[in-house]
């Protein structure tokens, strides 16, 4: 099976917060790596809005996933990363605002498998949600606030660092779960 690290950034156009009905597409990064190691097979792909639109690196993703098509592919990307709710109804809603797709909601959210690392993260916090990010565990040490600050400046180069950064956090995170887990259940 084919797993992904997904991540989206986006444009919140000066609003604060984060909203997935609001917000719009800056980049998609995607990268297939081994399930059984957490290792990358090939480098993290990032799809640029400012290189083309969002509209194009929307549409290219979906057609690399499978997702545009009818019936809809569900083992060949499956996504892996932290808050991915809010990755899937971003694609969910600019897929049928941008590109006129309707991608169901059953599909993306009932369908696809999918690993979500939050719920493990905020476990590893002692049930607290704040303070369960990636800079508590892992060596990133900074958050989402600075690469919309990056996207707002149009400061594409360090928004590209924030970017690799945290995709290493995940891997870091991943792998040491794979190795941890494990080990973990017999006690249980």
């Amino acid at each position: 099976m084919p797993n992904y690290y997904l991540d989206i950034e986006t444009n919140t156009e000066g609003r604060d917060g984060v909203d997935p009905l609001k917000d719009k597409i800056a980049t998609i990064q995607y990268c297939p790596f081994y399930d059984d190691s957490g290792k990358l097979k090939k480098p993290i792909t990032i799809l640029k809005s400012w290189e083309s639109s969002e509209k194009d690196i929307l549409e290219e993703f979906l057609i690399i996933t499978g997702w545009k098509e009818d019936p809809r592919r569900i083992w060949d990307f499956i996504p892996a990363g932290v808050n991915l709710d809010y990755d899937l109804i971003i694609i969910k809603n600019r897929s049928k605002e941008l590109l006129n797709i309707k991608i169901p909601y059953n599909f993306l959210f009932h369908k696809i498998p999918r690993m979500e690392l939050k719920t493990i993260l905020v476990m590893a916090n002692k049930g607290e949600f704040i303070g369960s990010s990636f800079d508590k565990f892992s060596k990133k040490r900074t958050d989402g606030l600075l690469a919309r600050n990056y996207i707002k400046d149009e400061d594409w180069e360090n928004l590209l660092k924030y970017i690799n950064q945290e995709a290493e956090a995940f891997f870091e995170i991943y792998q040491r779960l794979l190795k941890g887990i494990p080990k973990l259940l017999p006690k249980l």
